[in-house]
């Protein structure tokens, strides 16, 4: 059985602990900048279970025109993604959005294109020499 729970920054910030969506924030600032804005009430974190079991973490952030999926991360997708893309497009609805955004990387595409999603932006990302 799918089922979604809305979260808090603390049981956010529990899952990065453990390392399980370390992959979804580009760097720690971005992180903090995310816990932030759910202690702010301006990001909504949702976690999706399966059998009670939490596979996979979104954070969603609104405003007047569209719904942004900030980071989502997680396994057994597909179980989760047909009834996940009826909550994201219910909830941009109910907000009055007129679109929904995913930021994610080039696989997302592949199994988003089906829901009417297609490339916006490409992010072009370097690696400063002597930095980590």
């Amino acid at each position: 059985m799918i089922s979604f729970q809305t979260m808090d920054s603390h049981m956010v910030k529990h899952f990065a602990g453990e390392g399980w969506i370390e992959d979804a924030f580009t760097s720690q600032a971005e992180a903090e900048r995310v816990y932030q804005a759910i202690d702010d009430g301006v990001v909504l974190p949702v976690g999706i279970h399966i059998d009670g079991c939490l596979a996979a973490l979104m954070t969603l952030e609104k405003d007047a025109q569209e719904c942004r999926v900030i980071t989502c991360v997680g396994e057994q997708m597909e179980a989760w993604l047909d009834e996940w893309m009826d909550l994201l497009f219910s909830v941009a609805r109910e907000h009055g959005c007129s679109r929904v955004r995913v930021r994610g990387r080039p696989g997302w595409l592949r199994k988003l294109k089906g829901y009417g999603f297609k490339p916006n932006y490409v992010d072009l990302v370097a690696q400063v020499e002597g930095t980590h």
